[in-house]
């Protein structure tokens, strides 16, 4: 019974175990903290690479799917993040500084910036990295899965920005570097 005063963190990372197990994994987890709503669960062991995946992507889908499974039981909405060896803290660090980057390109020439397409959240953490910063503007643009964030110089805010070399911004866009954008960038610093 899921009643009050069932150990969800418990349960967490007993399903997290379990999946990390079923996966052929040698790796533990264990709860790191935990209030009423959210829990995180620290992974270690020699298997963590394998966990986190190029640019994180695996870890991301592996909490996913995590969050989907734990939320279908719980009469509670819970927020389960998964780390492994501090991963997200550094992930976090890397976002704030490519957006310094891009910010300083977009200022050095005059020209917006766009950066490689990135998840919501992770989109949202460069806004909120350049939003103090009066000197450029950030915004989103493109669709799932290759929206991106433009950098722009502050002068240039008001427009929208076209990519380089395409009249039609209804194509879809491939992932590309951080680069400069012909046209004037948007204001918005939200996603």
């Amino acid at each position: 019974d899921y009643g009050e005063g069932f150990d969800w963190p418990e349960e967490a990372r007993l399903l997290v175990q379990d999946v990390l197990d079923a996966m052929g994994l040698d790796i533990t987890a264990e709860v790191a903290e935990a209030d009423d709503i959210d829990i995180k669960i620290e992974a270690a062991g020699p298997d963590l690479a394998i966990l986190i995946g190029r640019e994180g992507k695996t870890i991301n889908s592996f909490q996913y799917l995590i969050n989907v499974i734990l939320n279908r039981q719980s009469p509670e909405r819970l927020r389960v993040v998964i780390d492994g060896e501090g991963y997200r803290d550094r992930r976090e660090q890397a976002l704030a500084r490519m957006a310094r980057q891009a910010a300083d390109r977009a200022r050095r020439s005059g020209v917006a910036v766009r950066m490689d397409p990135l998840r919501a959240f992770e989109r949202r953490l460069i806004h909120v990295a350049l939003q103090e910063d009066e000197t450029v503007s950030t915004h989103s643009e493109g669709e799932e899965p290759y929206r991106c964030v433009v950098v722009a110089p502050a002068e240039h805010a008001g427009g929208l920005a076209e990519p380089e070399g395409r009249g039609d911004s209804s194509q879809e866009q491939q992932p590309q570097a951080a680069r400069p954008i012909t046209g004037a960038a948007g204001a918005g610093k939200n996603d």
